[in-house]
């Protein structure tokens, strides 16, 4: 146990020398930048269409396509953007590096459930900015950015007036103010990004709510790891931040929830200032503190009414392992304090070290346990002018379970599969407790349970439509730690689906037959399609904007029509036939031709001739007498 008071001056003489620099105050930083402008792409694909809504489109630096197919891609992200009307769309991003040689800077993302999707991860999917502007700016709801590297602009994705926006699987490094930056924007998730070495911060949030920050990687920050600012129930959970300035910083907030990170060597951990009704809980805060011995685990100022709980809170820096200044109200019980300078400190007072079972764990403590009950028969006194105690100290250092599930995807994996159906295999283990669900959810929307089919290994068996997978597993233990972090992506590229819309199972009277026919292909782009009549001949079917359509000659008679399709990827339709009658004349109700020959209605025009004949001079005879 430490054996002096800390001084005023250690207890830090100010809140900016405690907490978070005045400098990332919200009014110090730029919001979205569009100054820098250019012409887009200088080329203009012949045939292409100004408004096409909705769809796929395609992207590969140094394309010269309009964007419309796997084989015609755009030469630039920004041609897309600004070409097409993008509502809910997929932007398929090929592997290169998209500079300002070829790209527009910010690139605008205004259209409502836009995917801007990198095919092959952001190892090989690179967007590199320029230091004016944001690298991507977004104001439309729903949209997703998945799999890109994203540097060298002042933001390197700007979020602002926006909900439900989901950015995935990115890396943003080297931007000059922050990685992802979130401006009256809620209900977003930010989940499963390397996001390292952006000045300012790497993940900022202001005026937003609603907010989930999820199994990120978040380094090498001058000033915070995450940052949150005025703005509530938000959540940051299962990120690894380290050597940040600040780890996590929360300003004039309230209902935030940080739990199961690993904060560590940052200069301060967690610092809150001026916020209410948060809690911290299953975190590990490692020797957060700098070379000169100065740091602190968590430290909040003037924040009340918020409970730490269940945290391992270690080998931290001078100002110990939690500092509460100008703080009241708040509940610490569950934590185990071990080997820092100060375990605690409480300036103020009126905070709780203990609920009605249990205190903390403090490394120091010297007190017995005359009844083994492993509670310490006396209380354990902080630091500070607060004078505050835990009243039921642990003599035992609390088994705190803050790791999740260890998730593997055996099936599928990244490729490219020819069948709708497929087994989702993953494998789960828990070392501490016991796995209680597993969910896998399908491109963000559907969610699919997987049973357990024998040891440690969970399956469902899933009809997919053609296109483009996301597939993410989240995998729950009993204790409530969640493990998001496995994901694959994946092509399901199924033969081109065919229908028939003319002719039909009918009977026509004119020979000549139009072929019309429509045909949907996700995934590749259609090649050729062709139509087989009567097994005998085949026709090739042009392509309109809405159909595919030929013209036949066919005699009288019943005739077959059989459709292919072909896609580039080489894969065929199956069958799409169609049987039907050409009928030029009518036949009677046997089916005997109502028509006659030459000879038979001369026969007949004969007969009736001599007919009529004999039945005039019968009527002249009797009118004379005769």
């Amino acid at each position: 146990m430490p054996t002096r008071e800390v001084t005023k001056t250690e207890r830090h003489s100010s809140e900016d020398e405690c907490f978070l620099p005045r400098s990332l105050a919200v009014e110090n930083l730029p919001h979205s930048s569009s100054s820098f402008h250019k012409e887009t792409q200088n080329f203009q694909p012949e045939g292409s269409s100004s408004q096409m809504e909705g769809g796929t489109y395609w992207v590969k630096a140094g394309g010269n396509g309009n964007g419309t197919s796997r084989i015609t891609p755009s030469g630039n992200i920004s041609y897309v953007l600004t070409r097409y009307d993008l509502t809910n769309s997929l932007v398929n991003v090929l592997p290169s590096i998209y500079n300002s040689s070829i790209e527009n800077f910010p690139l605008l993302l205004h259209f409502f459930n836009l995917t801007l999707f990198a095919l092959e991860g952001a190892t090989k999917t690179i967007i590199h900015g320029i230091a004016p502007c944001n690298i991507i700016h977004v104001t439309a709801d729903k949209t997703t950015i998945k799999g890109f590297t994203i540097q060298n602009g002042v933001n390197g994705i700007s979020v602002e007036g926006a909900t439900s926006v989901l950015i995935e699987d990115n890396t943003l490094i080297n931007n000059k103010h922050s990685g992802i930056y979130l401006l009256f924007s809620n209900a977003s998730r930010i989940d499963g990004n390397s996001i390292i070495n952006n000045s300012w911060s790497n993940v900022r949030i202001d005026y937003s709510h609603n907010n989930t920050i999820t199994d990120n990687e978040c380094a090498e920050s001058t000033a915070a790891g995450v940052y949150v600012a005025n703005s509530t129930d938000s959540v940051i959970c299962v990120n690894n931040i380290y050597n940040n300035g600040v780890g996590i910083g929360i300003i004039e907030a309230s209902d935030i929830s940080i739990e199961r990170n690993g904060i560590k060597e940052n200069t301060m951990g967690i610092g809150i200032r001026k916020t209410t009704a948060s809690v911290i809980q299953r975190n590990s805060l490692l020797r957060n503190k700098n070379p000169f011995d100065d740091g602190i685990g968590i430290g909040f100022y003037r924040t009340n009414n918020s409970f730490v709980r269940h945290n391992l809170i270690l080998k931290n820096g001078h100002y110990g392992g939690l500092g509460l200044f100008n703080s009241t109200n708040n509940c610490i019980f569950g934590n185990n304090f071990i080997n820092n300078k100060y375990h605690a400190i409480d300036d103020y007072g009126g905070n709780y070290f203990n609920n009605s079972i249990i205190g903390n764990y403090w490394d120091d403590y010297s007190g017995s346990d005359s009844d083994h009950d492993s509670i310490g028969d006396s209380p354990y006194a902080t630091h500070g002018r607060g004078k505050s105690k835990d009243y039921c100290p642990s003599m035992d250092v609390f088994i705190i379970d803050a790791t999740p599930p260890s998730v593997s995807i055996a099936h599928p994996s990244s490729e490219t599969y020819t069948t709708p159906q497929l087994d989702i295999n993953v494998t789960i283990y828990d070392f501490l407790c016991t796995v209680d669900t597993v969910l896998v959810e399908v491109n963000n929307t559907i969610n699919v349970t997987l049973q357990p089919a024998r040891e440690r290994t969970y399956y469902h068996r899933y009809t997919f439509t053609e296109g483009l997978y996301a597939l993410r597993v989240f995998a729950n233990d009993t204790v409530g730690n969640m493990n998001s972090s496995q994901t694959v992506s994946f092509i399901v590229d199924l033969p081109p689906s065919v229908t028939i819309l003319h002719p039909q199972n009918k009977t026509y009277t004119s020979s000549q037959i139009d072929i019309n026919v429509t045909v949907k292909e996700t995934v590749s782009a259609v090649d050729t399609v062709i139509a087989e009549v009567d097994s005998t001949e085949n026709m090739s079917l042009v392509k309109y904007p809405h159909l595919y359509h030929t013209r036949c000659t066919l005699t009288d008679g019943i005739h077959t029509v059989t459709i292919y399709a072909n896609d580039t990827s080489g894969y065929r339709n199956k069958n799409a036939s169609v049987t039907f009658t050409v009928e030029t004349e009518p036949r009677n109700k046997d089916g005997e031709d109502n028509r006659l020959d030459v000879a038979t209605a001369i026969g007949i025009g004969t007969g009736a001739c001599m007919s009529i004949a004999a039945i005039v001079i019968f009527f002249l005879k009797r009118k004379n007498g005769k």
